[in-house]
């Protein structure tokens, strides 16, 4: 979904690389991605988008944080393959 830019400006980050992806989905044309809210950031308590339900779902920010990594990794490792 990235372009070859966008992946370069996130690996190229460093240790804000997990910042810059958030950054660049979340923050510009990408929809597709937009189906976490997080209201507060002192909890423990996010909201995921279930495409199977129709609404969102509270989870904890640590299930989310994982399962985003999880899911961009394995999209990576596809992508150089």
């Amino acid at each position: 979904m990235l372009t070859n830019t966008e992946k370069r400006k996130v690996i190229n980050s460093g240790y804000s690389c997990l910042d810059e992806l958030i950054k660049i989905t979340n923050c510009s044309n990408y929809n597709q991605f937009k189906n976490i809210i997080i209201t507060n950031l002192k909890d423990n308590y996010a909201f995921v988008y279930d495409e199977k339900e129709g609404f969102f779902k509270t989870t904890t920010k640590n299930e989310v944080l994982n399962d985003l990594i999880g899911s961009r990794t394995s999209d990576y490792i596809h992508d150089t393959k």
